[in-house]
This record gives C-alpha cells, sequence and structure tokens, in this order.
C-alpha cells in the first residue's frame, strides 16, 4: 500500500466523527448533477449518474409537457398553482425526497406549460434521471432542448438519457453536439467515452477519456481548488482505472474546495460530504483492497442516500459486492449484485453486474 493510500485513510478515519455528527443534524442531501448545473447552466450538480419507476400518483413522469391550454378565468389561476407546486417539488428536493419532487415538478409543468423557469426543469430532468424513469427525464431534457438550443448542456442532458435508456449510438450525436459549444463541460468527453464503450470503440474511448482528463487538468492549472474538475477528474480516473495514485490527492482538493464555498453551496457541501465523496472514497478503498475501510464509507454513503435514487445506489451495490467477492464471501456478493441489476438494468455497471452474476452461478455461488 502506498504512502498516499495511507495518508488518504489516515485522513479518511479523521473524517469519520465529523460526518457522523453531520448526519444527526441534517437528514438531506441534494443531488450531485444539480451543482453542476449551477456552473454550466447559470443557477443549481449530480455526476455520474439509469430503470423504470411505477406509476403510481407519488411517482408520476412527465407525460406531456405541452398540456391543453384551460379557460381564461384557469389561465389566470395557472401561475398560483405553478408557484406552489414548484415550490412544494423543490421543498421535497432539498428534504432528500426525489420522488415527490419528480412529481410535484412534473404537475406544476403540467398546470403551466408555458412557463420560462429554466431552472426546476433542470431539476425535474435531475429528480426523474436519479430516480430512473429515463424515459420522461428524456421528455423533459427535449423541451430544454428546444427552450435552449444554444446550450451545451441542453444536448448533454439528452444524451445522457439516451444512453441510459440503451442507445449510445443516438446519444454520441447528443453529446458531439454539446462538444460543438465552447461552454461544454469536460464531463461531456466522459459520457462519450461511455457511449463507444457500449459501442466496443475501445481506442475511441480511450481518447475521449484522456480529452477529459486534458481539460480538468487546464481547469486545475489555472485555480488547484475547482471543486467540480478535482472532485470530476478522480471520480474518471477511478471509472477509467487510471492514476489512482492521484485520486486521494484530487479527493483532498475536493473537500478543500466545498470548504470555500458561500452560504448558498451549503446543500450541495453536505451532499458531496455525506453522500458522493464517501461513495468515491470506498471505491477507492475497494481498487486498493481495503475492504473494511472501503464497506465503511459505501455504507455511510448509502445511509445518507436521497430516498428514491436508484443509479447511484446501484454503483454503491457494486462496489459493495466487489468487496464481499474480494473476501470471498460470494452469497453475500450475490445479493447485492442482483439488487443493483435490477436498480440500474442500463447503466453504466449493468454488464458488470451480470458478467458477475454468471460467474458466481458458474461456480455454484458456494462460500468457501
Amino acid at each position: 500500500m502506498g504512502r498516499s493510500t495511507n495518508q488518504f485513510i489516515i485522513s479518511y478515519a479523521c473524517e469519520k466523527r465529523k460526518t457522523r455528527a453531520v448526519r444527526k443534524v441534517f437528514s438531506f442531501i441534494i443531488g450531485a448533477f444539480v451543482l453542476a448545473l449551477t456552473h454550466c447552466s447559470g443557477k443549481p450538480h449530480l455526476t455520474l449518474l439509469p430503470g423504470e419507476i411505477s406509476r403510481d400518483p407519488s411517482s408520476v413522469g412527465v407525460v406531456a409537457l405541452a398540456a391543453p391550454k384551460n379557460s381564461d378565468e384557469e389561465e389566470e389561476e395557472s401561475p398560483g398553482q405553478f408557484h406552489a407546486l414548484r415550490d412544494q417539488g423543490i421543498q421535497y428536493y432539498k428534504s432528500g425526497d426525489l420522488t415527490r419532487a419528480a412529481h410535484h415538478l412534473a404537475t406544476a409543468f403540467l398546470v403551466h406549460p408555458e412557463s420560462e423557469e429554466l431552472w426546476p426543469r433542470y431539476l425535474l430532468f435531475y429528480c426523474l434521471m436519479s430516480t430512473g424513469d429515463y424515459r420522461s427525464a428524456q421528455q423533459v431534457a427535449e423541451e430544454i432542448v428546444k427552450r435552449r438550443p444554444y446550450s451545451a448542456v441542453s444536448f448533454q442532458q439528452v444524451g445522457m438519457t439516451q444512453l441510459w435508456l440503451g442507445n449510445p449510438s443516438e446519444a454520441l450525436k447528443s453529446f458531439q453536439r454539446a462538444l460543438e459549444f465552447a461552454s461544454h463541460s469536460p464531463r461531456v468527453h466522459f459520457y462519450i467515452g461511455l457511449a463507444q464503450g457500449l459501442l466496443r470503440q475501445t481506442a475511441a474511448r480511450s481518447k475521449a477519456f484522456g480529452d477529459a482528463e486534458a481539460e480538468y487538468l487546464q481547469i486545475l492549472k489555472s485555480n488547484p481548488n475547482d471543486f467540480n474538475a478535482n472532485y470530476e477528474l478522480g471520480a474518471l480516473y477511478l471509472y477509467w482505472n487510471r492514476n489512482l495514485e492521484e485520486v486521494p490527492k484530487l479527493l483532498v482538493k475536493a473537500k478543500e474546495g466545498l470548504n470555500q464555498g458561500t452560504e448558498q453551496d451549503l446543500i450541495d457541501r453536505r451532499l458531496y460530504l455525506q453522500f458522493y465523496l464517501p461513495l468515491l472514497e470506498g471505491v477507492y478503498l475497494q481498487k486498493k483492497g481495503v475492504t473494511k475501510a472501503s464497506l465503511h464509507a459505501l455504507f455511510t454513503a448509502l445511509t445518507n442516500a436521497p430516498a428514491g435514487v436508484r443509479p447511484d445506489i446501484a454503483e454503491i451495490f457494486y462496489f459493495i459486492a466487489r468487496n464481499y467477492l474480494d473476501s470471498k464471501q460470494n452469497q453475500n456478493a450475490q445479493g447485492f449484485l442482483e439488487k443493483g441489476l435490477t436498480l440500474d438494468p442500463s447503466g453504466p455497471y449493468a454488464n458488470e453486474f451480470r458478467g458477475l452474476i454468471r460467474e458466481l452461478a458458474s461456480r455454484g455461488n458456494t462460500s468457501p
């Protein structure tokens, strides 16, 4: 185990008490794509990032954003109803209930489809993606493109839905459209790499990841404490399985960047400190073979997950299963693999889930 790994484990151990204290005070976190949108679109992030939720009243998706117009009297009431539903949706989002947030925000736009407010649409897109309702998220993304056709993030969102719906070829076209704008995020290259990986374009995948790395490093050259660049480059290295020795330093820098935020960023800091950073720490520690510490970090993230979130939970389950496989606890691993695949059957780890499940089945799934 290298020096950076030891330093990281020591740093992680020192943070555990702080994290427990924070969890007792704050019970909500927001999603990581939204903070990225704060920087990309002018107002809210999640990364990373895909199933379908039931069509009951508490989890309704966006069936149609262009609802028929009401009578004149009803039209006068629409903005007030819209604001009430929108505000309630935002409150559910802040409380960590993404399913109800999606329901209220979707209903708000059915009441007032002509609303020009983009931030609630971005938030609705995030909630739908996070809860696995990719079809509805795609409808929202396409509506945003109509309203904001000269924005990289608009095409990035469409590409994300296409990618998670199992259409990497179309996703690749959308991501390439996003690259046409100078304002594109380095993350677009990462998504291009994911799509090319699914298309078995191995060399192109490596180039895309390399392009993302180069853009992140350029940002960090100008601003070494940039939170998004440190955090996302660390996540890229973990997924790419490259330069793992750099990950602890990047995550430490990401934490420092969080602490430099304003009070308006407070909710985002809680999200990362309680959920996304423990997730990445758990992934890193699993790759370094530090099973016990990795499981602790992953279960910490799991405890703090927002209600209804699916793709990120699937990722946590994948790495919990990998830890159990590393320690020869195959039956425990089997349960997390099956549940993770159910949660996110078309996400970035879907093929890995299926491969490991088949491998365990061929061995008879017996723990030594």
